[in-house]
């Protein structure tokens, strides 16, 4: 979802266009169909990601807060806020009739490799909290983009920033002390998150919101 700033990005073939409002359409009725079977969409790179060059060498991306807000992260809020994100009712397993009850299906967002200004835009609070989730309303989960070998992509960083996991294909290290307090307490914010994302997509296979799970 970010913007075709030039004929030579190397990203072209997968954003939607040179216009925010263009992309935020696109990218909203997309969603919105993924939605109504329950997918959960990811949307990426948040934001002001729009060069592959040099992408994991601190690549330093500078811009104002108004062109911000009304070119890179439009397209964004156009699809966070969208209203018509609901999955289709799930099906009765005990009747085989269709339930009443339509979930609001979630969104997960991708940070990006690059950083805003001087800070590692997955690390940014104002942007994965402020903008993200204290003004746009945005209730779902952050990921990181993928973390192979960029040390810059810290951990604790991330997570109290907003940015709940982090993408990668092996072990790439933890959080610095796993009993602070402060590093349980944003652990336990992102887990409940992820959660919330995955119980109100088609990964509960039928599981009604009206369901209650017991042990014994």
């Amino acid at each position: 979802m970010n913007m075709h700033r030039s004929p030579f990005s190397g990203r072209n073939y997968e954003y939607y266009s040179e216009d925010p409002l263009l992309t935020g359409a696109l990218a909203r009725a997309m969603v919105d169909g993924g939605a109504s079977c329950g997918m959960v969409n990811m949307l990426k790179h948040f934001c002001v990601y729009d060069q592959e060059t040099s992408r994991r060498e601190h690549l330093c991306t500078w811009a104002t807060e108004q062109a911000v807000r009304e070119i890179y992260a439009r397209p964004f809020e156009m699809v966070v806020k969208s209203s018509s994100r609901r999955a289709v009712p799930a099906l009765d397993v005990s009747t085989g009739e269709q339930a009443q009850t339509k979930v609001n299906v979630p969104l997960s967002i991708m940070s990006c490799y690059s950083f805003l200004g001087n800070t590692w835009g997955g690390g940014r609070e104002d942007l994965q909290t402020g903008l993200l989730r204290d003004e746009w309303g945005f209730d779902g989960v952050v990921l990181s983009d993928f973390n192979v070998d960029d040390y810059y992509m810290d951990h604790d960083q991330g997570i109290a920033a907003g940015t709940d996991l982090m993408l990668a294909t092996a072990a790439m290290g933890t959080v610095d002390d796993p009993r602070s307090a402060y590093t349980l307490n944003n652990l336990h914010r992102s887990v409940h998150r992820y959660l919330y994302v995955v119980v109100n997509s088609n990964a509960m296979n039928g599981i009604l919101p009206t369901v209650r799970v017991t042990y014994s």
